[in-house]
Order: C-alpha cells, then structure tokens, then sequence
C-alpha cells in the first residue's frame, strides 16, 4: 500500500522545483500452509514459520518507510534543459533469498545427482535419481542453502 503528494513550482521563468513524499507499507508475507522456515543463529536449528510459538512473517510490519523525492529542472536555452532528481524508494523485495518475504526452503529442495564420468548418465530415466530430498527437521537442510532473518529489519529500499 502507498499514497503520496507531489507538487511542481515554478520557481523563475527557467526553473522549475518539484517535491514529494511516498509512504509505503509492506505488509510481512505468510503462507497459508506454513511452509516457511528461517535459520536461527543461535540454536543453529532451522525455526519453522507458525509453529512452536514461531510467528507466521519472516518480519515485523513497519510503518516508518517515508520516502523523499526532489527534483529541478533548468532551461539553460528553448532547446536545452538541465534536469536533476532524487528519490527513495521503499521495496518488497519478493523471492526466496530475500528476507522480506518468507524463505520456502526447506520445504522446496533441489537435489542433484552427477554422472561419475561425465560420459554415462548419472541415472536412468526408468529408474529414477537415486537420491532424495532429506526430510523435515529442525536440522533439515543445513550447509545446503539456508537463510537466516533478522525479523527487526525493515523493507528494502534503492536511492536513485
């Protein structure tokens, strides 16, 4: 969600001021079944998202990304026309390795299995791969990809 006002001035016949504020709210993501987990750095254990006492979000709703826009633009000639801006803009970052929206591993794994010679298959299609992905634990997962949260920090943001 975001609302924002924005106003032009014209400063002199030559220059012309605009500025503005965004607000953004970026409500924290859940999953309706609860498949969600993040790494927790001090248990070393993977805390599994809207269970155990675990919040549902990967984060904490914040309520202050207030982002400010500036800009000028000066005729130096009828053809010429110097023009500079800034704003900041407040993001929900969205994929799984962000941690503004709630991480899926390891509820989505990849699993790879490699030939022995680069030649011959690794397996046969018929058959299948003969590996797995490991189960659902509290260990699952881990030195494969896991990701850890801060849930204090807030949304993401680029300055342009």
């Amino acid at each position: 969600m975001e609302y924002y006002v924005q106003d032009d001035w014209k400063a002199t016949r030559r220059l012309t001021l605009n500025a503005g504020l965004r607000w953004t709210l970026n409500f924290p993501s859940t999953e309706v079944d609860n498949q969600g987990a993040v790494f927790n750095l001090q248990t070393q254990q993977l805390d599994y998202l809207g269970k155990n006492g675990f919040p549902r979000p990967s984060r904490e709703l914040h309520w202050h990304d207030f982002g400010p826009r500036l800009g000028l633009a000066y005729r130096v000639t009828d053809k010429t026309v110097f023009r500079s801006a800034y704003g900041l803009i407040w993001i929900e970052q969205a994929g799984i390795t962000t941690p503004f929206t709630n991480p899926q591993f390891p509820f989505i794994q990849t699993v790879s299995q490699r030939t022995l010679d680069s030649i011959n298959p690794a397996f046969d299609l018929a058959s299948g791969p003969s590996v797995a992905p490991i189960p659902l634990t509290p260990e699952a997962g881990l030195g494969q990809g896991v990701f850890s949260v801060d849930r204090s920090l807030g949304s993401g943001y680029a300055q342009q």
